[in-house]
């Protein structure tokens, strides 16, 4: 949290919410992506979907490959570009940078 900063999330909302706020299991709507509604793994795991796939490519991809991409200004295009492209169908539960995860795909919002 960073009080005052737009990409940061109230205090009251710190944490990874409720299902209700995060339109999860019981709360998901008939246009939410199937795994919110699921409940178990499938939840858990769609619910953290864009942390691992995040996670994944920077533990995934070779050393000469970053590298070569930190050394020149294509990389923070890189990063925006897959974090904007995952985050369509990806979730973090939490995250302000994500919509909640009962949220439909073609959702547009600020919050999470």
């Amino acid at each position: 949290m960073q009080r005052g900063s737009p990409e940061s999330k109230p205090a009251r909302d710190i944490g990874t919410e409720s299902d209700e706020a995060q339109r999860a299991g019981r709360h998901a709507r008939a246009d939410s992506p199937a795994p919110a509604g699921a409940g178990g793994v499938r939840q858990a795991l769609f619910s953290r979907s864009l942390g691992l796939a995040m996670g994944g490519v920077f533990v995934l991809i070779s050393p000469e490959f970053w590298s070569r991409t930190f050394q020149n200004w294509l990389s923070e295009f890189l990063a925006i570009a897959s974090m904007a492209i995952l985050s369509v169908w990806l979730r973090q539960r939490g995250s302000p940078e994500s919509k909640p995860v009962g949220a439909a795909h073609s959702t547009t919002q600020v919050g999470g």
